[in-house]
Parts: C-alpha cells; structure tokens; sequence
C-alpha cells in the first residue's frame, strides 16, 4: 500500500506540475428546441430567459456547449432566430453546438442544412486551461436513434493522438450512452476509443431530464431541457483540481418523450441551484477485476474475480438490454460465483433466441463509480436458421435492400452502393456518390436508379456498375425513386418532384410538393404515388406529372389538428387490388381507391407508425406502434385478421414476403420470421450490435437483413 500510495503521489505531482492553468467556469445546456418566436408553445422567452442570465453570471463562463436539439425542426428560420438570439442575449460568450435529432431529422437538407443553420462543423475540438474538449455528432440522418459514423470516429481517434493520455477530456454530444434504453448501438467503439485517455465527463443530452450516472468510472450528465429552465455550470478549479457542478433548475422538469409541440412551463419562478458532484481531473485508478461467460450444458455460467475492487463493491447481471439482476460474490475465500443464467424472452412464447447476445456484469463501487465487463454469448436453436454469409460493408445502412435477377443490391450512408452476389455474399462492383444514400435503388431492366444526399439521382448499368447518367437537383434526395412508362420519377429536398426520361435522363416534366419526401415512390405501371412531410399522399399521371389526386392525412390525436410530425411520411405507400395503402406517422393505417383517392377504410392502432405497409395476396401486413405491433388485415375491408407482438420497437422496417412467410426487424436487431397466414413467430434471430432500421429483401430461397454495423446477412427461408 505505501509503494501503491507513492506511485499515486508521484502522478498526482507530474499532473499539477504541468496543470498551472487559470480557474475558469464553462456551461453545459441542452435542448433549447428554438421555434417560432410567438404563440403559446413558443420555447424563446425560457431560453432567452436562461441565456441572459448566464451572460449576468459572475464570472462570466469562458463558453457553452450546447448537446443538441438546437431547433425543434431543424427549419431554416428556426437557426436564424437561433443566430439571432445567440448574438443578442450571449454577445460574448461562444456557444459550441452539437447537432440533436431534431436538428436534422425534419431539415429538408440533412445534416448539411445544420451546418448551414448554426455555421458550425458536425464534429470539432478544441483546448481551453489544459482541458481537451469535444463535440461529436451522434444522430442517424431522419431518425431518433443513434450512432457515430465510422469517419467520426477515425477522426476522433487522430484528435486525441494530439494530447498526453493525462489530459483532462470532457466529450459531448446528444443521445446518452451508458444507460437504457440503449440510443448510441455502437457506443463501446467510442468508449474503446477513449480508454487510453483520462477522460473525466461526458455531456449529453436528448432525454429532457437532469440525470447523473457513472459510465467506467466516468461521470456522465443528462442535462435538462434549456426550455424546462435547466443547464448545468461547471466551475473548474486549477489549483485543486477539481470540477464542482451545479444544476440551474426550476424544481422538476418535464421529461419529453420526443412528441413535439410541448407547452412550456411558467418561467415566472423562483431559480433553484443545486450541487450535483465534484469530479478530480487527475486520472482516476481503474481496479483490476474479471468477469468470464461459460457454457455449461447449454447454459452460460458466471464466474466473477472481483481482485482489487473495494470489499463493499456490488454486483450485478444481464442479457443484452434485460434489467440488471443482482450477483451475489460474498464468498471471502474466491471472491468468485459461478451461476446459471436463465434465458430472458423476447416474447411471451419464445425462449432467449438464437443468435448474438451479450452478457455483462456490472460492479458497482462504494464511490458511485461503475465499471462492466461484457462477453458475447452465441445461442443456437434447432428449428432457426443460422447465416448462410455475413458480408461487412463498413456502413450503416437504413435503406430497403433490393434483390433483382442476379443480385442484391445495398445503399449504404457512406455514399457507396454495393452489388453483392446473394449466393456468396461477395462483392461484384460498388458505385460511389458523394452524400449518404438514404434512398432505396429501384431496378428497371438493366438500369438501376438511386438519389444522392449529393443532390443527384444516378442511372447505374447493373451489369458493369458503371454511371449511364445523373441528374442534379438543387437538393438532397432522401426518397426512393420508381419507373413507370419509360419515365423515372424522384422527389428531392427542394420540394420539386423530376419526372425524367429513363435512358437519358432528360427533364420531361417537375410538379410541386409543400415539405420534405423521404419515403420510396410506389408505381401501379400508370400512376406515382409519393406521401410526405406535408401531409400529404399523391397520386400523379406517369407520363404527364398532374396530380390527379391528394389526401390529406396525419393528425394531432389530441386536438384533432392535422400536423406534420403525424405526416404519411416515413412508411413508403404500396398498392395493390387497386388501392394505394399508406401509413401516417399518427399510427393508422389507411387504404385509398387508386381511381379517385377516395378513402375505404383505415386501421387505427393508437400509438406512432413508422413502418410502411405491405400487400400480398389479398391481405396487408403492417407493423404500427413502438412495441413491436405487427398485424395482417384484409385488404377489401380493413378487418384485422391476426395480431401479435415481437416483443421489442419497430421503428422503419417494413415487412418482405417469401413463400408463406413474412420477415421485419426490429431496432435493437432482433429480426423475425412470422407466418404470413396466422401471425405466428417461428424464430427469432438477434444480428448483434447495431440498431436495424432497414428493411428485409427476399427470393424464393433467402432473405436478406442488415443493419447501422454494416453488416449484411443472408438467412435461408426455411431451417435448415
């Protein structure tokens, strides 16, 4: 203990001694959701309120970093009232932002319209008093979850190259890491990537309440809505080396389920201040302790070798995303426990599936600081199929994958769309654009058409994977395109939609649409039909472009209004039977006569619906509500012939059809195979890490599934 004692001191002496920096304060606030400047939802007079107070503060903070939701819908005069605000109540305070989901997620130009809106870089870095700091960007492009892209992440692993393992580093950004539900799927790359540093805080935001945890020994924040009246001042003390951290607060906030258009609380209250923790900036020890996963008769085996972790350190266990359940170790003489760990279901009737799985234990110390050891953990099955391949991409993909004649086809959110051979999983050729591909390729003899982030639909010969020809629009292009009459129709973020010749990609004609297009076209050989962000679906002539017909669908439950964020927005519209079906953002299903765009009869299943509906065969299958809903209804009148639950969020998926079976995914990877006529589950299988918000492709022998990690995978149709 003197040695271990003297060593400390020794570090604690180099640290100071290159640490002779001034004391200064910076704040961190988060989710000021800028909107329109009047009307009783209006979020302006509480943050302007927060804001002069602290350009008031004595001293005045160095900075502020702000972990996103800037705008409450990334709309360009929503960062104009942002600049304005900024430059009026914080005149000489510099605000460090990083980008939330809804800066981005109803923005017609992605991510590049937050650029644009705050004249701020996705991700940045900077030094103040010998501290590192740093921003990232943790949002997927149109979604609510989140992850950092693999470029992000080589640029933070070439940032913090530049500084001593012994610098303080303080990181921000918007979605939490380290607690449930889990919203980054790929945090341990991050976490991997900071261990070799002396991180001391991490920042965050996106769940509007002031939340405080331990990530690794690390103190993590969750700072409130700036809206509610929260943000936190960090005092940095030099001298001793430490940071005090106190909540600005208006007693308890109002946790925001991502619902929009909240009315803010009174700010005609008193102010409350609140201490919330000291942390050192000195590297802190991390004990040395073990955790190992065996399988014993099919059963996985905890063995816990708590070596130099404090005697009244706690312990705990789960699978994947399960609650944490106690780990009794009390044994002085091993300080070890080997037990079996029951399987956790996904749903009522099956048991842990086949698949990825992780185990972790968790060991909490008396201090409050958390430290976990995770072990993958592969369950095999009788009766569930496993991967004939995986191929990584290196990735994410968010798109529909397609298969066509010899081919499965996949856009990636790195620009590059990839032609593998579904037998082998190999690549056979990758055609590069310079923005993310969010839409979904449409295949149309032996051209395959797709829209760019970089603003251009691209005409691809399918054989050679090279360019036949692309047209540039004046924005991003995050919708799916469709052909019908020799005519490839595509709807871009400047609100026109192209009707171009197929083989050369000549303008034939344009029509208007009033908001933001994401989803893919759908086609009965005669008509487009397009639905988006402006509440609107639309049937329009192929050859022609006239709008033949809107309907105007995505409401407000509560007051009945029609709003945009209740849009038929994110599940593509399919037809079928002469009927076009679409699903609004609201959680209902709806069926219109293709003829007139009369409606027929609609499914309301009360919750939010992202994922588009399928036909098959006389019935539509449809997966609405967070909770893994899923359904089947006949098409002719709407009545629901089955239903069931996967047991986890349905986010954008949608469902593909293959010889009986009908296959979706839901977020957290687990995907799933059901009975088409009967709305059984047959098996599950969980892909691993990363969030899956794509949807499946079929033939009649697989079934094709990736997800953000990049990897895609092929499983057999029926078990093998």
């Amino acid at each position: 203990m003197k040695i271990r004692a003297h060593s400390w001191l020794i570090l604690f002496c180099i640290f100071f001694s290159s640490f002779a920096h001034a004391d200064f304060r910076f704040i961190h606030e988060s989710d000021p959701h800028v909107n329109s400047p009047t009307g009783n939802d209006s979020h302006i007079p509480v943050d302007t309120t927060c804001w002069k107070e602290m350009a008031r503060l004595n001293p005045q903070p160095a900075f502020i970093v702000d972990t996103g939701d800037l705008a409450d819908h990334g709309l360009a005069s929503e960062y104009a009232t942002w600049r304005k605000c900024i430059a009026d109540d914080l005149p000489s305070i510099r605000v460090y932002g990083a980008m939330g989901n809804h800066d981005q997620r109803w923005n017609p130009l992605g991510k590049e319209g937050y650029i644009r809106g705050t004249h701020q870089p996705l991700w940045q870095s900077w030094d103040y008093q010998g501290i590192h700091f740093v921003t990232l960007d943790s949002t997927v492009l149109l979604e609510h979850w989140g992850h950092i892209d693999q470029a992000e992440l080589d640029w933070l692993q070439k940032d913090l190259a530049k500084i001593s393992n012994t610098t303080p580093l303080i990181i921000g950004f918007h979605h939490w890491i380290g607690r449930d539900p889990m919203m980054v799927d790929n945090q341990q790359a991050l976490l991997d990537i900071v261990k070799p540093y002396n991180m001391r805080l991490w920042l965050l935001g996106h769940g509007h309440q002031n939340l405080l945890w331990n990530i690794d020994g690390v103190t993590a924040i969750m700072t409130g809505a700036l809206y509610d009246g929260s943000y936190t001042l960090i005092d940095v003390d030099t001298t001793h080396g430490i940071m005090h951290l106190t909540r600005r607060h208006w007693g308890k906030p109002n946790p925001n389920k991502e619902l929009l258009n909240e009315k803010v609380h009174s700010y005609h209250r008193s102010v409350v201040w609140s201490h919330i923790i000291d942390i050192p900036l000195a590297p802190q020890p991390e004990p040395k302790w073990s955790a190992d996963v065996t399988r014993t008769n099919d059963q996985p085996q905890i063995k816990v070798d708590s070596g130099n972790l404090p005697a009244q350190s706690t312990f705990a266990w789960r699978i994947d995303q399960n609650p944490y359940q106690p780990l009794d170790i009390s044994n002085p003489s091993t300080s070890t426990e080997s037990r079996a760990v029951p399987g956790p279901s996904h749903t009522e009737n099956l048991p842990l599936c086949a698949g990825h799985h992780q185990v972790t234990v968790q060991a909490t110390l008396p201090d409050g600081r958390v430290y976990e050891k995770s072990t993958d953990l592969i369950v095999v099955l009788p009766g569930t199929p496993k991967p004939l391949w995986q191929t990584n991409l290196g990735s994410a993909v968010l798109s529909h994958l397609v298969r066509n004649r010899d081919a499965l086809y996949v856009s990636t959110m790195s620009g590059d769309l990839f032609h593998l051979n579904p037998q082998t999983g190999n690549i056979t050729w990758k055609f590069h654009t310079h923005g993310s591909l969010f839409s979904t390729p449409f295949v149309s003899g032996n051209t395959l058409y797709v829209g760019s982030v970089d603003h251009n639909l691209y005409a691809i010969d399918t054989s050679t994977g090279k360019e036949l020809w692309h047209h540039q629009t004046q924005a991003s292009i995050l919708a799916g395109p469709a052909v019908a009459h020799g005519i490839v129709e595509i709807v871009s973020t400047d609100k026109t939609v192209y009707g171009l010749d197929a083989t050369t990609g000549a303008e034939k004609w344009t029509s208007h649409v009033d908001g933001m297009y994401q989803s893919n076209a759908a086609t009965d050989g005669t008509h487009f039909f397009i639905a988006g962000w402006d509440n609107h679906v639309r049937c329009l002539d192929a050859l022609t472009g006239q709008t033949l017909w809107t309907d105007i669908c995505g409401r407000n439950k509560k007051t009945g209004d029609v709003e945009f964020p209740y849009s038929p927005a994110i599940g593509a519209p399919c037809v079928g039977d002469g009927k076009v079906f679409v699903t609004s953002d609201d959680g209902i299903l709806h069926a219109l006569q293709i003829v007139d765009g009369k409606p027929l009869w609609q499914i309301d299943q009360k919750n939010l619906g992202y994922s588009g509906p399928l036909y098959h065969a006389d019935l539509v299958y449809d997966a609405i509500s967070t909770d893994g809903n899923i359904f089947a209804a006949n098409a002719d009148t709407g009545e629901i012939l089955w239903q069931n639950h996967t047991g986890s969020d349905i986010y954008d998926s949608t469902f593909a059809y293959s010889n009986g079976s009908v296959f979706i995914a839901s977020v957290d990877g687990i995907f799933n195979r059901v009975d088409a006529t009967t709305g059984k589950i047959d098996w599950q299988y969980s892909l691993g890490p990363g969030h899956v918000l794509c949807s499946p492709a079929v033939d009649d022998a697989q079934v094709y599934i990736s997800s953000m990690s990049g990897t895609v995978f092929a499983f057999p149709i029926a078990a093998r």
